[in-house]
């Protein structure tokens, strides 16, 4: 054994190569909760679906803060499916107010002409 500075002796000690520390980065995008969507069909659209959308929008956000993704992007496609539902709805309710407008508009319009025909006649 050798003396090494000041008179200790030298160990010389084998460093062991083990396996590679391999690092894995998983980046993952937030999912979407769809909020304003849910928001303006709520407001908007069809009410009843439309608060469904939000409770499970507000369910996205909350799970995505919690770094729970796969509840968060469940719970958005709900919020999505019943944002559309509540569209859809809302649509139909709107088109069918108007053709029932149009139609009492015409048919009054049609009493009032042969109303006033009949009296001049």
């Amino acid at each position: 054994m050798s003396q090494g500075g000041q008179g200790y002796p030298m160990h010389n000690y084998a460093q062991q190569q083990g396996p590679p520390v391999v690092s894995q980065t998983i980046i993952t995008t937030r999912p979407s909760d769809y909020f304003g969507c849910a928001l303006f069909t709520c407001l908007c659209c069809f009410w009843p679906t439309g608060i469904a959308a939000l409770v499970f929008s507000c369910n996205s956000r909350s799970a995505a803060d919690r770094m729970d993704f796969a509840q968060a992007e469940n719970d958005g496609r709900m919020a999505k499916i019943f944002s559309i539902i509540s569209l859809v709805i809302g649509l139909v309710w709107m088109i069918a107010v108007i053709i029932y407008v149009v139609v009492v508009f015409v048919v009054l319009v049609d009493t009032v002409n042969k109303a006033t025909n009949d009296y001049y006649a």
